[in-house]
């Protein structure tokens, strides 16, 4: 063998030696990504309610039937367990003609909400939607009720707003904090 073909053989050892540690370092980035990818449904549920726990309080306007508006304080009691997946909520808000009062009870499977609702005077009813992770989006249906529901949450401030028919009220929209 002449040196020239060992320069040669060596050369493609070399060469061979590039193209696996280039090979490595694509299998370990494809892997994590597609570990990653794996996890990521699993990620994101596990933490559905995160961002609702805690103790709400804040003030806006509920919208009566008859048109007429009032002055709105609420607080919200939001207690996250099983790894954010589920949430239990204390709902209290207060005007001067109206007061409500409910408790929620929400379980996150993915991004999909399913659960129930009821109030004093044994009116309850189910909640369906969805949420991703600071916002829920939710409709809640019972007697004397269909609404929707949409919470914004950012942080230490939250938006609630309710539509529809809610026994009175037609219409609450409420800015929250909570103490961070």
């Amino acid at each position: 063998m002449t040196t020239h073909d060992r320069a040669s053989i060596s050369s493609s050892i070399r060469f061979s030696k590039v193209q696996l540690l280039s090979l490595r370092r694509v299998f370990s980035l494809t892997s994590f990504f597609v570990f990653s990818l794996a996890l990521w449904p699993t990620v994101a549920s596990a933490g559905a309610f995160d961002e609702f726990s805690g103790t709400w309080r804040g003030t806006g306007q509920f919208t009566l039937k008859d048109g007429r508006t009032e002055t709105v304080a609420c607080k919200i009691k939001s207690t996250v367990e099983v790894n954010g997946t589920r949430v239990y909520q204390k709902v209290k808000c207060k005007s001067a003609s109206q007061k409500i009062k409910v408790r929620i009870s929400l379980v996150a499977n993915r991004q999909a909400i399913g659960g129930s609702w009821s109030a004093s005077g044994a009116v309850a009813g189910n909640i369906q939607g969805y949420t991703n992770g600071r916002s829920m989006n939710l409709q809640l249906s019972g007697r004397r009720i269909s609404a929707s529901m949409r919470l914004y949450t950012y942080a230490c401030s939250q938006k609630m707003t309710v539509t529809g028919k809610i026994g009175k009220v037609r219409h609450i929209s409420v800015q929250l904090t909570k103490n961070c």
